[in-house]
């Protein structure tokens, strides 16, 4: 009980050194109490009125939160600890590669040492240690990413890493889209850390959604045969996408709701590049979409969905 105390307090700490700047996914280097440190640069007013939280925050740091939350999500069998701990990582890694691969300093520019962007990191000589620790750190941070982040679907993030038909994370979304499903009636937009900000917001929906992340309960689902776009009176027939690979004797077919709905396509690896002459990719985001499995009515035009990769 004490050591699980010990982590819950520890958690409270590093999530807070998030929230106290303004900049999303930026981690202070710490935090204390106002009016010690005005002299001292790095250290910069927060909102409230109380606190200063100090910049300059460095890849040391970084690596160390990673490690952190990692072993955390990995060993504390309490689902709140485990999810604010996945939260976290993905929250710093959202901001790491949203910038180009750099910490991004309340001044906009990156922080002296928090930088793994390949022209800064290949600059340095082949067999130069700094080269050679930054390139195996972001690597390392990049990897826990993808397998934390999504480890509770046996799946992984990125969009043709889990966009095919029965995969057990898109069933799940499928679900809640569905009629009595948690997310039924709303607007869906399959949204990547990649994606355009906000107008407005300085942040893009990822950002946004990560503040307050919903976890779905992990389920087997079947998926729906028809997913209809209420927005636009269209629909899809899964039963009618081409086969687009097979591997060890198993067929793979795309699955059609996140890359119709998607936002920020072709902005990273894992992305669809495949031919789409009809400009089906995003063109569903932020609609009304219903899975279904009763075929629509005659108001609905059918859409033929024969992307391949």
């Amino acid at each position: 009980d004490e050591a699980l105390q010990n982590i819950r307090e520890t958690m409270y700490a590093m999530e807070r050194l998030y929230t106290i700047n303004k900049i999303p996914g930026f981690p202070s280097r710490s935090f204390e109490r106002r009016g010690y440190k005005y002299q001292d640069k790095p250290w910069r007013r927060a909102d409230d009125p109380e606190w200063d939280w100090k910049s300059t925050t460095s890849s040391d740091e970084a690596i160390g939160h990673i490690f952190a939350f990692g072993a955390i999500a990995e060993l504390v069998d309490v689902p709140e600890i485990r999810n604010q701990a996945i939260m976290l990582i993905d929250t710093l890694m959202a901001h790491i590669v949203k910038n180009k691969f750099y910490m991004i300093d309340w001044n906009g520019k990156p922080t002296q040492w928090g930088r793994w962007n390949p022209e800064y990191v290949n600059q340095y000589r082949k067999n130069d240690g700094d080269r050679k620790i930054c390139a195996s750190n972001i690597m390392a941070m990049l990897q826990t990413r993808e397998c934390i982040t999504a480890w509770d679907f046996n799946d992984f993030a990125k969009l043709l890493e889990h966009s095919w038909i029965e995969n057990r994370y898109v069933n799940v979304a499928e679900k809640l889209l569905a009629k009595g499903g948690k997310w039924f009636g709303q607007p869906t937009c399959w949204v990547g850390d990649y994606s355009e900000n906000e107008e407005g917001e300085g942040e893009n929906l990822y950002d946004i959604c990560g503040r307050n992340p919903i976890k779905p309960k992990v389920g087997k689902y079947k998926y729906f045969r028809f997913l209809v776009n209420k927005t636009t009176n269209e629909f899809v027939d899964l039963d009618k996408v081409p086969i687009s690979s097979v591997y060890e004797g198993i067929e793979y077919r795309l699955h059609p709701l996140p890359i119709l709905t998607c936002s920020g396509n072709k902005k990273g690896n894992g992305d669809f590049y495949g031919e789409d002459p009809n400009n089906l990719v995003g063109s569903w985001s932020r609609n009304i979409i219903e899975p279904t499995n009763k075929k629509p009515t005659t108001e609905f035009t059918e859409i033929i969905f024969d992307l391949m990769v």
